[in-house]
């Protein structure tokens, strides 16, 4: 089941391209971390989009099999990657999406995954981007 909860009218200004690039690498991070659970019962992604100060807060929380306590700081290193066999990724995911929400949108990205709990990517985006980068990043 996916949820999708949103304030109205929130603008992100930037490349739409590696936007979309690090959305879709949570979604499917998240459903396949749904995929992995050993029963079928209730999976579900939530996708909250909040205004929260001067930020765009995106929440993308899942019920999966979550992420170990020991793999949990290095999610987000480059080629680090928990999966295996014919699902196995390269490990550049994660490490791809946070450099993107930190270089081009000025933001942060991080993750909470109690393994008893549904895993939590929150990315906020500065929404105080200088209008010259607006208009740059918005071609």
């Amino acid at each position: 089941k996916l949820s999708i909860n949103s304030d109205a009218d929130i603008k992100i200004y930037g490349d739409p391209l590696k936007f979309s690039q690090v959305i879709a690498n949570l979604l499917s991070n998240a459903v396949e971390a749904c995929e992995a659970r050993a029963d079928n019962i209730n999976k579900e992604v939530n996708i909250d989009i909040r205004l929260q100060a001067n930020k765009i807060l995106i929440k993308i929380q899942d019920n999966g099999a979550g992420i170990k306590p020991e793999h949990q700081a290095k999610i987000w290193q480059a080629f680090f990657s928990t999966k295996t066999g014919v699902a196995s990724g390269l490990g550049i995911g994660l490490a791809s999406s946070k450099n993107i929400i930190e270089k081009d949108f000025l933001g942060t990205i991080e993750a909470e995954s109690p393994e008893t709990l549904p895993r939590l990517v929150d990315e906020a985006i500065d929404k105080d981007v200088d209008e010259t980068e607006k208009e740059e990043t918005n071609d």
